[in-house]
C-alpha cells in the first residue's frame, strides 16, 4: 500500500493531522498564521 502524504494548512492545534494518521497518511508540513496555535502544535506533535 502506498504511503499518502499531506500538508496541513491553517493547522490550528493539529486535529486534522491527528485524524488522518490512523488511515496511513503522513503529514509533511503544518502551518498556521497564529503563533500560539503553532506553539501548541509543536508541543503536541513534535515529530512533524
Amino acid at each position: 500500500m502506498p504511503q499518502y502524504t499531506f500538508i496541513d494548512l491553517f493547522s490550528g492545534c493539529g486535529g486534522m493531522s491527528l485524524s488522518f494518521e490512523p488511515s496511513g497518511f503522513k503529514c509533511l508540513l503544518a502551518i498556521d498564521c497564529r503563533e500560539d496555535a503553532m506553539v501548541t502544535y509543536r508541543h503536541n506533535r513534535s515529530n512533524i
